[in-house]
């Protein structure tokens, strides 16, 4: 919601903004307007702590709102250093530092600098358990002292700021399911998780 409007994110026909019960303005991909929306699958809208809006999409990467329905892209096709190390984006969240960590379907977790458009990729290694368990990565949360990444099949991840490792979680840790599709913290500091049990 920004302002008296509602976006509403479509699988198939981008955003609708939404005021008094009207569709009022629709934003679609345009292959001839750079500054359209990067794909009409919409995942997910962001506010971050600035106001503005983001939207990932499924198959085009991420969108920056800039205003009069235009769009600012990631990945930046003109940056050598912004790679995504897949466009199937499915979760975004801000992270303390001004990052944005973006949760892909199949290509791990990866970090945007909004300033640079530079990026940084979290992935699963086989042979690596401090790495991500999946690179199939569904939901994000950011809690006080960490980020937990959420997969679609092998459970959740713990970020560990001062060494850059995850630890792992999945069902033999207690989880229902290693299916986590969402992550909800309550005002005590507890991790609600919604899985593919309930």
């Amino acid at each position: 919601i920004q302002g008296k409007a509602l976006w509403a994110g479509t699988m198939s026909g981008g955003v609708n903004i939404i005021e008094n019960d009207l569709v009022v303005a629709t934003h679609t991909t345009d292959p001839h307007d750079a500054n359209s929306i990067s794909s009409n699958a919409v995942s997910r809208i962001y506010n971050d702590s600035r106001g503005q809006i983001w939207l990932t999409t499924y198959g085009g990467g991420v969108n920056k709102y800039l205003g009069d329905g235009k769009f600012k892209r990631y990945p930046d096709v003109t940056n050598p250093y912004g790679a995504f190390s897949d466009l199937r984006a499915l979760d975004i969240l801000e992270a303390g530092d001004g990052t944005f960590w973006i949760a892909t379907d199949g290509g791990g977790v990866t970090v945007l600098d909004p300033e640079s458009g530079d990026t940084l990729t979290f992935r699963h290694k086989p042979d690596d358990k401090t790495t991500l368990s999946s690179d199939n990565v569904i939901s994000l949360l950011k809690t006080q002292d960490t980020i937990w990444v959420g997969t679609r099949d092998r459970g959740m991840n713990r970020y560990n700021v001062l060494t850059g490792a995850f630890k792992r979680y999945s069902k033999g840790q207690g989880l229902a399911s290693d299916s986590v599709y969402g992550m909800l913290e309550d005002g005590e500091g507890r991790i609600w998780i919604s899985g593919g049990k309930g």
